[in-house]
């Protein structure tokens, strides 16, 4: 399977140290994690609501290949708490709290979870810390830059 991320230049590798410096959706701050995305397009969403693209150096859309055969855990929107795909960060400790779970366990190399911004689509959580971790790997990196039509989406 192939899934995506949008990185900036300098940390486009999957060992998931930005989870050390911050809390995620998934995780909260302390734990080596990489999101990635179900589709480039929504890689792109995920990062366009986490940072202004007015202000983003070099990124990069890189290409990570997991094979078939590796275990991994999915939850499906029906299977989470009540208003895990909201912002308000009270509601985000229900979903901190089982990313978080899911990195300490270590029971699999990944965890499949629907997208709170694209319902129907998927965000990966990759635990680099797994022991199949290492088979999880990057196939390409292709520079990116937003096009200057979003900056019609942020506020001023």
């Amino acid at each position: 399977m192939e899934v995506y991320r949008l990185a900036l230049e300098n940390y486009a590798t999957l060992d998931g140290m930005g989870g050390l410096f911050g809390d995620g959706r998934w995780h909260k701050k302390g734990y080596n994690v990489t999101y990635a995305t179900s589709s480039r397009s929504l890689a792109v969403l995920e990062r366009l609501v986490h940072s202004s693209p007015t202000d983003i150096p070099s990124m990069v859309m890189i290409t990570i290949f997991i094979p078939d055969d590796i275990p991994y855990k999915q939850f499906t929107s029906a299977e989470l708490p009540k208003n895990w795909d909201t912002i308000d960060s009270g509601d985000l400790i229900d979903t901190q709290d089982i990313g978080t779970h899911f990195l300490q366990k270590s029971q699999y190399a990944f965890m499949k979870v629907p997208s709170a911004i694209v319902p129907h689509e998927y965000n990966y959580i990759i635990n680099p810390k797994h022991t199949d971790s290492h088979r999880i790997v990057i196939n390409e990196l292709h520079p990116y830059r937003f096009d200057a039509r979003y900056q019609r989406f942020i506020k001023a």
